[in-house]
């Protein structure tokens, strides 16, 4: 097994990515800084350490963070209905049968990458009122039905306006169907739960998301290349996103309507689901603090006690999102090697972007590791380069016994 900075280039040298960064820490100590290849292959500009990327769903754990600071004042419970700050959620619609997206979805034959929909089949399903509320810890471990089949999620697509902000394309999903009942399932909610969360961050709060992460998360801890809205600087320093044809690196053009769905400079919509972008040296502050019990240079962002809840596997639902990964509160843990087959530790946990940047904590070992590239088609949190990456991690710093 290569090091992790060999794998990386020799990832880079067989056009698996264009460009990357990478920052292992354990034991409170720096072991690897890995930045190379390229952010823009057509202008040949480089990547560097102030390179900035779509981190997309990598926003969600501060998300996560950011509600557990309200619930550490006092201002929320994770046991609370969500109607109570969103009286619209009050009364929910929700499919009356399960479908999944092979069910529901054929390959185009014009165009095998699309998929086409059997309409036939959502013809066939009946709405019924639901029966449980959904709560704000249903968002966060993924349970609250929003968004995460193929009958929530066509009517989330169907909703969406580009020039919405946060607060009106809530309300907008507020209108949409359920996939299953609040709190008896789990998958993943790509957009929609993470953005009701941040929208009530906001009603809590009286901020906008971009101001609440600033003045409780980023100011605290100096962080300024990471936010909502790019400056010019930041625009001139971000990398393109990839996907790989006939074993190279082209740039992926489709990329273009997610991000703009996502630019918060279009209209101020703050999407707690995937809005952020930022550095690799900035997300690694961010792992810091997680590395160090909520801390980052002897400021408190986060409770011990809280974070612990955070990254313990849920109580209540103890459904896997993969096998032996279930979710705990804004945040994907891992178990058993045998279960995940991943090299990390039981119990350590992260999340990934849509784009191919990861982090992971492994409090047992004391690790932690930042990746950042932008690539389109690895598989989000499946990423094979993430897998690959723990692994080398693993054995370049862990030895095991026999």
């Amino acid at each position: 097994m290569r090091k992790p900075n060999e794998l990386l280039e020799k990832l880079i040298l067989n056009s698996e990515i264009a460009g990357a960064g990478l920052i292992v820490r354990r034991n409170g100590h720096e072991e690897i800084r890995f930045v190379d290849g390229y952010s823009d292959v057509a202008s040949q500009k480089k990547t560097t350490i102030d390179t900035v990327y779509h981190l997309a769903s990598m926003t969600k754990p501060i998300t996560a963070i950011a509600a557990m600071q309200l619930v550490e004042k006092g201002q929320l419970s994770v046991m609370d209905p969500i109607d109570k700050y969103l009286p619209e959620f009050g009364e929910m619609l929700v499919s009356d049968r399960l479908i999944g997206f092979g069910d529901c979805y054929n390959a185009d034959p014009d165009n095998p990458m699309m998929a086409v929909m059997i309409q036939d089949e959502m013809n066939k399903v009946k709405m019924i009122k639901a029966k449980n509320k959904i709560l704000i810890r249903d968002l966060l471990n993924h349970s609250s039905g929003l968004g995460m089949g193929v009958v929530s999620n066509e009517a989330v697509m169907n909703c969406f306006g580009e020039d919405d902000n946060l607060r009106e394309r809530v309300e907008k999903f507020a209108e949409t169907p359920l996939d299953f009942e609040p709190g008896t399932m789990t998958g993943y909610s790509a957009v929609v739960a993470f953005d009701v969360l941040g929208r009530i961050i906001e009603i809590i709060s009286g901020d906008d998301l971009d101001t609440y992460f600033k003045k409780f998360i980023f100011n605290p801890m100096g962080i300024k290349d990471m936010g909502f809205i790019m400056d010019a600087s930041q625009r001139t320093r971000l990398s393109c996103i990839y996907k790989k044809v006939d074993d190279e690196m082209i740039e992926d053009e489709s990329a273009d309507s997610f991000i703009r769905m996502l630019d918060a400079s279009i209209n101020g919509y703050y999407s707690g689901a995937g809005g952020l972008f930022g550095t690799l040296a900035e997300y690694d502050k961010i792992v810091q603090m997680l590395l160090n019990r909520g801390v980052y240079e002897e400021v408190r962002i986060i409770g011990q006690e809280t974070l612990e809840l955070m990254v313990q596997e849920s109580a209540t639902h103890s459904k896997e999102l993969m096998p032996g990964v279930v979710w705990g509160l804004g945040m994907a843990v891992f178990g058993n090697e045998e279960e995940t087959k991943r090299s990390v530790s039981k119990g350590s946990y992260g999340w990934s972007g849509a784009f191919g940047t990861h982090f992971y904590v492994d409090p047992l070992n004391n690790i932690g590791a930042t990746l950042v590239l932008q690539r389109s088609d690895l598989g989000g949190a499946d990423s094979y380069i993430s897998r690959e990456l723990e692994a080398s991690i693993y054995e370049t710093f862990i030895v095991k016994a026999t």
